[in-house]
């Protein structure tokens, strides 16, 4: 299974509209149809560690303040 991850802007110019997205790298997920709460917890960690990731690499791309930081509750 791959992880996606958008991070949106538009942008016109000369009234063209651009639709910016970025992908993470993929995270592997073996088929479980039962997993643990523990199992799910690693997972849902590891998706909002990439996505932080993919934020505070990009964040500034997209007019955003090189000091703001994502927080995922």
């Amino acid at each position: 299974m791959r992880s996606q991850t958008d991070l949106h802007k538009k942008h016109h110019t000369e009234n063209i509209e651009h639709d910016w997205k970025l992908i993470g790298r993929p995270i592997v997920v073996e088929k479980n149809l039962n997993p643990s709460q523990e199992e799910i917890d690693a997972l849902h960690n590891e998706y909002c560690t990439q996505l932080k990731k993919l934020f505070d690499e990009y964040k500034v791309n997209f007019g955003i303040d090189k000091n703001i930081t994502l927080n995922i509750y």
